[in-house]
């Protein structure tokens, strides 16, 4: 190969990507982070992954795969905007067609996501091989995550508007700040604990085990670019122990259960609202046919909103319990196995606010915030967008090194959040009405289909 060229970009966000057409022009970008963060053998191994990724040629590979689901895109959109003229008979097997290609173009959207992520394992069997040392580039991911989910080094809001943001590369950076947030917030640690990396390693292993354990990790990683930041990390301790070392991270912990049936009960809870609208709607068709009764475009609508509402409670039900909000420490919360982002931790916590939840983002309302024990994002949610923005704009930026109580729900998805509930700071406690509103939303529904029906029924 002929030598890269090699761009820096000035960034205090660790990431790394590879563009170009072929192996021989290949460009590797780095961000300034990457050097401020990592030790010069780590910076070796990360380099040494994009190049794989040249070497191997993945860039006009992934270019191609991408092109088949877009053409099957482009077919079914040009067969549904065919209009066919009145003798023109070939309509249904237009239909058909384009039905197919849809079907096809999304199964072919998983095989790339699935392509790609394949791509990036070979990049790190490939990094691991030349360098020797496929423990480097497990450290360099572990402190890449740190970095992109803290933006880099301490810095204003201010200055990392101005230097901008790499989130937007995506799947051409080394790693998906989705995961990276995840990482950095579960291996947090207070410095007492930590080794001489940054990064207690026991507190590695306890954030592997969500995505090792939990279905929910393998769903949402079907619909990522990157694998799980947990199996690259087992990948690469395969590789080191192949090569007669020690490997940086060997995951040792005994799954105690099968967590398939909380993940079972999670899907019918998020379904449900659209399950009892259909089933009660199908219901309604079959019971009041239009030969039975003339009004049974009313009835079937009413029984459709009836079930959409009562769904839609017992859905809000189980996703913001609220019998009990007992106090914990952020580690507790994220080395919980038990969650999603349908099956909430609810729970109450006590830190410091760090800043934004979208550093330089001026209007950003979510909050990070840290206590003792790790980092944690705070989600602040209102029922109008337009609320949200306008406490992002004028208060949220007020709240940086103050201390924060906030009450409300644990999730995961895959990323670690806490959807706020209420949350108090300088004696002022602000409340969040999304329930509230989603709640009266689900009543209001439920109330209006039961009264079509009986207007349908008696009137």
């Amino acid at each position: 190969m002929r030598p890269p060229s090699f761009g820096i970009i000035h960034d205090g966000a660790p990431n790394a990507f590879t563009y170009g057409h072929h192996p021989g022009n290949m460009r590797i970008v780095i961000s300034q982070g990457i050097f401020d963060l990592l030790e010069p053998e780590e910076v070796e191994a990360v380099v040494a992954h994009e190049i794989g990724h040249g070497k191997h040629w993945d860039m006009a590979l992934m270019t191609i795969a991408q092109f088949v689901p877009m053409m099957l895109y482009s077919i079914y959109r040009t067969l549904i905007r065919i209009r066919g003229g009145k003798n023109d008979k070939s309509g249904p097997y237009r239909l058909v067609i384009a039905i197919g290609a849809y079907v096809l173009y999304i199964v072919s959207q998983y095989i790339v996501l699935w392509f790609s992520r394949c791509r990036e394992y070979h990049a790190d069997r490939f990094s691991g091989r030349v360098t020797g040392n496929p423990n480097a580039l497990a450290s360099a991911l572990v402190k890449i995550g740190i970095g992109l989910a803290s933006g880099g080094k301490s810095e204003s809001d201010a200055a990392r508007s101005k230097r901008g943001n790499l989130d937007a590369l995506g799947a051409l950076g080394i790693f998906e700040s989705g995961a990276a947030r995840a990482l950095v917030m579960t291996v947090s640690a207070p410095s007492s604990q930590r080794s001489q990396a940054g990064v207690d390693v026991e507190n590695v292993k306890n954030a592997m085990r969500w995505d090792l354990w939990n279905p929910w990790a393998k769903y949402y990683e079907l619909q990522s670019t990157h694998p799980l930041v947990s199996n690259r990390l087992q990948f690469l301790a395969e590789q080191a122990a192949s090569l007669e070392q020690v490997p940086y991270v060997v995951f040792d912990r005994k799954q105690p259960e099968s967590y398939w049936d909380e993940f079972a009960v999670d899907l019918m809870i998020m379904m449900l609202p659209a399950l009892l609208a259909v089933c009660s709607g199908a219901l309604a068709f079959m019971l009041w046919r239009p030969a039975v009764d003339p009004n049974h475009i009313k009835l079937v609508i009413g029984a459709v909103l009836t079930g959409f509402g009562v769904g839609s409670l017992v859905k809000l039900r189980f996703r913001y319990r609220r019998d009990c909000f007992p106090p914990t420490t952020i580690a507790a919360l994220l080395h919980k196995v038990k969650v999603s982002s349908v099956r909430p931790v609810p729970a109450s916590v006590k830190g410091t606010v760090l800043g934004r939840g979208v550093p330089g983002l001026v209007w950003s309302e979510d909050i990070v915030m840290q206590d003792n024990t790790g980092i944690l994002f705070l989600d602040y949610r209102q029922p109008l967008r337009i609320w949200t923005w306008l406490f992002g704009l004028f208060r949220n930026g007020d709240f940086a090194g103050k201390r924060i109580t906030a009450k409300g729900w644990f999730r995961r998805a895959p990323v670690p959040y806490f959807e706020i509930s209420s949350f108090t700071i300088d004696g002022a406690e602000r409340t969040c009405y999304v329930y509230h509103i989603s709640t009266a939303v689900a009543v209001v529904a439920a109330v209006s289909g039961l009264v079509m029906i009986v207007v349908g029924l008696f009137g």
